[in-house]
């Protein structure tokens, strides 16, 4: 036991002797006190392109010349006596602008009747024949203003009159309900153009889904009345164009869709992006960390800050601050003198941190812009 109680005092003192030589503190500060940057980043003012966009929308364009028939029914019986009535009904929806239609048309192949009554049609009501009729075809027009969207057709016979005892029947092969088409469906859209969006206009761009076409022919789009594309677009479409191509004005300006005759195309959410030059203004900051003993170093003792320029223009200052823990800010130093490939050193003292994490900023004064590399922040 006596000798166990030597060799425990005797490592004791060793310990003793090894915190006074070496000291209590862990060597970790220097390790805290310094941060290092190598990459190098840009910061100052830079140019970019900023889109704004414009919502056409959704919409059909078309150019159609022609018939086109809608609907067919077949097999119709329609009769009439003194015990009963028998009558046929179709209703007809029409897709296309109502504005392209110039007429419509019913025809009716009768193929067997008696010819007791009258053959009777109406269109939405309103009686457009009225006629004893035999076997053949009938062809009854219908005038455009009678034409909407869903229709409704009602085919009947009259009674054979003072042959009472008999019935006026008509059996139909087929009836028929088709339109005439002349027009052109087009779609025509303002938009607005700001002054600056001109002064430093980079480009224009049309975009658009195509989701059906029907027929062939060329899709049109003119932008102020100029073609800037005519043909058959892919269906996801992209098309840009320049100001002076377009005619391209303060205010308002006009893009049109159209087609050529004969083809129909639907356009899902089309858009213009009108596209100019802004400057971004780029700040770059970095943390780093004062420990208490640090901050009592810059008492009497600077920091350093320093990094190296590898780029700039020339055109403006550069500008260290430093942000404390406590979120204020403060100034270091404005740079106005610099060249390329010199390594700057900024000092810094109590006055501008605080312990814990301090902020050191970058930033550029005027249209200025720097690459900035080797950042090392120093604390005694």
């Amino acid at each position: 036991m006596d000798e166990f109680v030597y060799v425990l005092l005797a490592g004791l003192a060793l310990i003793v002797v090894a915190i006074f030589v070496w000291g209590g503190e862990t060597p970790s500060d220097q390790i805290l006190n310094n941060t290092s940057v190598v990459s190098p980043f840009s910061i100052g003012a830079f140019p970019q392109d900023v889109p704004r966009h414009i919502r056409i929308g959704d919409f059909k364009v078309s150019y159609s010349v022609g018939s086109e028939d809608i609907k067919t029914d077949r097999a119709v019986l329609v009769k009439k006596g003194s015990f009963g009535e028998d009558y046929h009904t179709m209703s007809v929806n029409v897709d296309q602008e109502l504005s392209s239609i110039t007429t419509g048309f019913v025809n009716i192949d009768v193929l067997d009747t008696n010819s007791g009554g009258n053959l009777v049609v109406t269109f939405n009501d309103n009686k457009v024949f009225d006629q004893k009729v035999g076997r053949g075809s009938v062809e009854i027009p219908i005038d455009n203003g009678m034409i909407k969207d869903y229709n409704v057709i009602e085919i009947r016979t009259t009674h054979p009159g003072w042959e009472f005892w008999k019935s006026s029947v008509y059996n139909i092969d087929k009836v028929e309900f088709g339109i005439n088409l002349w027009g052109r469906t087009e779609k025509t859209q303002d938009f607005t153009v700001y002054e600056d969006e001109l002064r430093d206009f980079r480009s224009g761009e049309i975009s658009f889904g195509v989701d059906n076409i029907e027929g062939i022919g060329d899709l049109v789009i003119e932008v102020n009345g100029r073609t800037i594309y005519r043909g058959e677009p892919e269906f996801d479409f992209h098309r840009s164009f320049d100001a002076l191509e377009v005619g391209l004005r303060k205010g308002t300006n006009t893009i049109s869709f159209s087609a050529e005759s004969g083809v129909t195309y639907e356009i899902d959410d089309a858009e213009i992006a009108i596209i100019h030059e802004e400057v971004g203004v780029k700040k770059r900051s970095f943390d780093f960390q004062v420990s208490t003993t640090a901050y009592n170093n810059l008492k009497n003792k600077e920091g350093k800050a320093s990094f190296k320029i590898t780029d700039t223009n020339y055109n403006g200052n550069l500008i260290l601050t430093i942000t404390d823990p406590e979120g204020n800010v403060h100034s270091t130093e404005a740079i106005q003198s610099y060249s390329i490939g010199e390594t700057v050193s900024v000092g810094f003292g109590q006055s501008n941190v605080k312990p814990g994490k301090n902020t050191l900023n970058f930033e550029v004064t005027g249209n200025g812009n720097f690459v900035i590399g080797n950042v090392e922040v120093t604390l005694p």
